[in-house]
């Protein structure tokens, strides 16, 4: 096949994959991915995403990550609402790699580790009002879903928290 002739396969088969995928949640994007990778035996692939996070990681000094969300909790010892989203928002950003994080997804690990949070959307907003910004609002998702992503200083944040910890604990 030309070079020509490849590039233009390749494109289709980008523009399948693209319209397979757009009406699906990213939960079932993600899983259809992971068993594409595995079926066809690629192997060196990593997600933008991920790649992002490690430079996140680097860019931010810090050293490699708890292993599980029960770990980060214990290492950073969030004591109210906005640090424990900030913590949570942490994890799905950095560690799941996602661009953004919404509400309900930080809701639901928090209530998955015994935390509740009466309302994330608050917490974020307090995150948004620090100075300086801890969080910032990233889009909307739907009509009324909100997206957020940490800053920098909100990754620093949590990071200090997690060396505090780790240095006195």
């Amino acid at each position: 096949m030309a070079a020509d002739d490849q590039l233009d396969a390749e494109l289709h088969a980008m523009t399948q994959v693209r319209d397979i995928l757009a009406p699906l949640e990213p939960a079932a994007q993600r899983r259809i991915l992971y068993w594409a990778v595995d079926v066809f035996s690629i192997s060196g692939v990593v997600p933008l995403t991920a790649q992002r996070a490690a430079a996140s990681n680097e860019a931010d000094g810090g050293a490699e990550l708890p292993a599980t969300f029960a770990e980060i909790l214990e290492l950073t010892e969030p004591n109210n609402n906005a640090d424990r989203v900030l913590v949570a928002g942490f994890w799905i950003q950095e560690v799941q790699t996602q661009d953004a994080v919404d509400g309900r997804a930080v809701n639901k690990l928090l209530k998955e580790h015994g935390i509740d949070v009466s309302n994330v959307t608050n917490a974020f907003t307090a995150l948004i009002e620090r100075k300086p910004r801890l969080a910032i609002q990233a889009g909307k998702k739907g009509k009324f879903e909100k997206l957020y992503r940490l800053t920098t200083e909100g990754r620093k944040a949590v990071r200090g928290m997690m060396d505090r910890r780790g240095n006195n604990g």
